[in-house]
């Protein structure tokens, strides 16, 4: 007798590539060193940056406003605020106080409206990055302005948007910046892009290879209308419509444009499908957002944060934004009720994160940013009871991995006609938006080699042969990184976790698991034996803790396979038996698994516990006796 086996498996794998634009002015940095940013991504990392525009212009120097200590020019720079700004200076006494970590001897006060903000910063989760604006190249001061290149359409609301969200600020640009990291970073066979906006489609989310997935702050994905992807049995005019755009989208086009229309609908209805289906409620933690258009925005966020899984990016760069900060009258009003605003949809929104982080078991606060941009700010001087556009503002940083408690940048003189000062208070940034937009760009995994694809007009503040330093506000130095990811092993149903490699001297290695995507109580070693059923999934959450703080990275998933059935053959060559008895076991040596077959078979089914390596023999018998036992056969169970 023999036995053989025939088995089948099947490969699956594809390819992909991203489109960036080019930019030649930088070809002389890339010799000249590798910037390093504070904490770069690890590997299989998730990273989203949100971006918080105020529109209109925010009045950000009575958002970040001097309490206590002196300025360059004042011994008492509170008092030379409210010198500057008159009738629109916010009294001391109903400031935040903020002691920033970095500037001793000099305390700050944030706007009243804003008490989570001010919370947070006292708390190392946010920082000010002070005096930013759009520039060509820098400006010491304004002595200097005749003899530099200066931005086009300065003070202009729609020019000066564009140019905080494009980082093109001598000419008029198509791309913005966080397009062409989604262009280098995002990967072109997810079916969600990288981008996703929740107010419209702004020039910041415009890339070469791909836009942004615009999204209903209520709604979320809105399917288009009357197109249905199933046979819906009760709308035959939804059917027939259907159909006729499925063929139409299927056609192939020999006219360029026309083949490149057709592609965009297709992954629209591709994105949409796919975000409609992974951001979904509900969320974590029972925290309420404000029923206000940012509360909503923010929580639609949240929910595609929580969905990042499924939606199959490890990198998101988010667009929010809120209306009406142009204040030209009652401005002290109006002000503090947008910022009101601000303050309780950003503190939601962080709470729905460690919410989230909670219920997924990592610390998703800090893998998350958020930033405020605003086209400019307004004039010191008031023009009666509101302000005029200005230039540099101050701006706030907010994350988990935010260096916080300080203020980066210069925070300028407030003092009316002081160096900086193009008139009535119109401050000349001390810090380039590029400066802070590039940090950005390295946390989320741009090397300083693509950074000229996303930031043309960073040369231009570079020294010469020198290179892209961050400001600093990304990323707690010394914190454990990961530099090889964690592994899983299974033996016999026991599933063992390896932590990887980590630098920053941990002192110690915490774990945690997760069956079924649910916390397992009091599962903390690296040793995972509850007993498992055919298709539980496990993973870990391992974290690496030092005296300056812990990251978290998440093993692969194991999914504990289940039974695998293969077809045995053999070769019968007597015609007298009475059957056959089929022996299986695990080690070659002893077959406790004894089945017994019909006479007159040449196969069976055997059904194993799981994928392994298994042997077999078989014998026959009658009335008379057994025969030997068949050739051992080495059987690979594969799923």
């Amino acid at each position: 007798m023999s036995l053989s086996l025939q088995s089948r498996r099947r490969f699956l794998g594809g390819a992909g590539s991203a489109v960036a634009c080019w930019h030649p002015v930088w070809q002389a940095l890339w010799s000249a060193g590798v910037a390093r940013a504070a904490v770069p991504p690890d590997a299989g990392e998730y990273r989203a940056v949100v971006c918080l525009f105020l529109s209109g212009g925010n009045d950000s120097f009575n958002l970040l406003v001097p309490h206590s200590g002196p300025s360059a020019t004042h011994e008492d720079a509170y008092a030379e605020f409210a010198e500057s700004r008159g009738a629109l200076a916010l009294a001391k006494e109903a400031l935040l106080p903020i002691e920033p970590r970095n500037l001793p001897g000099r305390g700050f006060g944030v706007h009243p409206a804003m008490p989570r903000l001010a919370e947070m910063f006292a708390r190392g989760h946010a920082a000010f990055v002070a005096n930013t604006g759009t520039l060509v190249e820098p400006l010491a001061d304004k002595s200097e302005v005749a003899g530099k290149k200066l931005p086009i359409g300065l003070r202009s609301h729609a020019v000066q948007a564009a140019q905080w969200q494009t980082a093109v600020t001598d000419q008029e640009s198509i791309t913005g910046w966080a397009g062409r990291i989604g262009d280098l970073l995002g990967g072109a066979g997810s079916p969600v892009p990288v981008n996703l906006s929740m107010a419209g489609s702004p020039v910041f989310q415009n890339g070469v290879g791909r836009g942004a997935l615009v999204v209903d702050p209520v709604a979320g994905a809105v399917p288009l209308k009357g197109y249905t992807a199933a046979y819906d049995p009760e709308d035959e005019l939804a059917n027939a419509a259907s159909d006729a755009l499925d063929q139409m989208l299927a056609q192939a086009q020999g006219h360029h444009l026309k083949q490149a229309v057709l592609e965009a609908r297709r992954e629209a209805l591709r994105s949409n499908a796919a975000y409609a289906a992974a951001a979904i409620g509900p969320l974590p933690g029972a925290v309420s957002f404000p029923d206000t258009s940012l509360g909503r925005q923010l929580r639609q966020v949240a929910l595609a944060i929580q969905g990042r899984e499924a939606l199959g990016t490890l990198r998101q760069i988010f667009f929010v934004q809120l209306d009406g900060f142009d204040l030209h009258a009652d401005a002290l009003a109006g002000h503090a009720a947008l910022l009101g605003q601000v303050d309780a949809a950003v503190g939601a929104f962080w709470d729905q994160l460690i919410a989230i982080g909670i219920a997924k078991g990592e610390p998703v606060e800090g893998q998350v940013t958020m930033f405020s941009a605003s086209e400019f700010g307004r004039t010191l001087a008031g023009n009666g009871s509101g302000s005029d556009d200005g230039w540099g503002g101050n701006h706030f940083v907010v994350g988990g991995s935010v260096d916080g408690g300080k203020i980066y940048g210069s925070y300028p003189s407030l003092a009316l006609d002081s160096p900086l000062d193009l008139g009535r208070g119109c401050l000349i940034p001390t810090t380039g938006c590029d400066d802070y937009f590039g940090e950005f760009a390295q946390w989320l995994g741009v090397t300083v080699e693509s950074l000229p694809q996303v930031l043309p007009n960073l040369a231009n503040y570079l020294p010469e042969g020198g290179s892209f330093t961050p400001l600093g506000f990304l990323g707690r130095p010394g914190v454990p990184v990961n530099t090889q990811s964690p592994t899983l092993t299974e033996v016999d149903g026991v599933v063992t976790a390896t932590p990887g490699e980590w630098t920053g001297a941990p002192a110690s290695i915490g774990y945690v698991w997760y069956l079924n995507d649910v916390l397992v109580e009091g599962a903390t070693d690296p040793v995972f034996n509850v007993p498992l059923a055919a298709g539980d999934r496990v993973f870990a959450r391992i974290s690496a803790t030092n005296d300056i703080g812990t990251r978290t990275m998440k093993s692969p998933v194991f999914t504990m396979p289940g039974p695998v059935s293969l077809a045995l053959h053999w070769t019968d060559r007597a015609d007298n038996e009475a059957g056959f008895v089929l022996e299986w076991g695990k080690d070659g040596t002893t077959f406790p698994n004894i089945f017994e077959i019909a006479a007159g078979s040449s196969h069976t089914t055997v059904t194993f516990p799981r994928p392994a390596t298994y042997f077999a023999r078989i014998k026959a018998y009658n009335a008379a006796g057994e025969s030997a036992y068949g050739n051992i056969l080495t059987i690979s169970a594969e799923a």
